[in-house]
C-alpha cells in the first residue's frame, strides 16, 4: 500500500495558509507533534492566523492549509478521517483569526500513532538527533508497507502526517482545494 505525505498545497492562486500564533496560545505547535496526550478544552487554547485574508475567503476550504504539519479540518472532512483512522486520531479545537474576525469551525486532526515511516538507508537526510529526528533532507523514501493496517499516522523521524492511499483517495473525492498529498520520493529538498 502506497503511503502519502499530507502536505501544504503550492501557493498558486493565493490559497490561504494558517500560521501558528505563538505567544497567544496555551498549546504550542511542537506539543501537537509529540505523542503524549493533550488536553485541549477551548478553541482559544490553539490559535492560528491567516493574516490579511477575510473569513469569506475560507468559505471554499474544508481543509485549511497550515504550516504545522497537522491537518486543520472542518466537520465533514474530520468524519472521513475518523472513518479510516478510528481511535488513531485526536481532534483539537482551534481558533482561526482573519482580518475581519475569527472562526472555530476547524479543528486539528492530530495523529496519535507515531511510526518510523522514513527509510534512513534509502533517504539522504541530515539528523538533528542521529537515528531519531531529521533536520533536513535532499531525498526521502518511506519503508514499503510502513503503515501496516493503519491509515493516519505521524512519521516519527520527520513528523509528517502520513496517510494511506485509501484515505487520500476518499479525501480527494471531496475536491477540496486545501488538500494536497505528495509521495515522499517527490517531496522537494526543503528544510523540515
Amino acid at each position: 500500500m502506497q503511503s502519502w505525505i499530507w502536505a501544504i498545497p503550492q501557493p498558486e492562486g493565493g490559497k490561504p495558509c494558517a500560521h501558528y500564533s505563538h505567544g497567544k496560545v496555551r498549546i504550542e505547535a511542537y506539543e501537537i507533534k509529540e505523542d503524549a496526550p493533550l488536553t485541549v478544552t477551548r478553541p482559544d487554547d490553539i490559535i492560528l492566523n491567516i493574516g490579511r485574508r477575510s473569513l469569506k475567503r475560507l468559505d471554499g476550504y474544508r481543509c485549511l492549509p497550515n504550516v504545522i504539519r497537522t491537518p486543520l479540518l472542518d466537520e465533514p472532512l474530520s468524519g472521513i478521517v475518523s472513518r479510516f483512522a478510528g481511535a488513531d486520531v485526536q481532534y483539537l479545537p482551534a481558533t482561526v483569526e482573519a482580518r475581519d474576525g475569527v472562526t472555530t469551525r476547524y479543528r486539528l486532526a492530530r495523529p496519535l500513532v507515531h511510526l518510523p515511516c522514513l527509510d534512513p538507508d534509502r533517504s539522504d537526510v541530515s539528523w538533528v538527533v542521529p537515528g531519531e529526528s531529521v533536520a533536513m533532507a535532499r531525498h526521502i523514501e518511506f519503508r514499503p508497507g510502513c503503515l501496516g493496517d493503519r491509515h493516519f499516522v505521524r512519521d516519527s523521524y520527520t513528523h509528517f502526517t502520513v496517510v494511506s492511499e485509501a484515505l487520500k483517495d476518499a479525501l480527494l473525492e471531496t475536491r477540496d482545494p486545501g488538500l494536497f498529498f505528495i509521495e515522499p520520493e517527490n517531496y522537494y529538498p526543503i528544510p523540515f
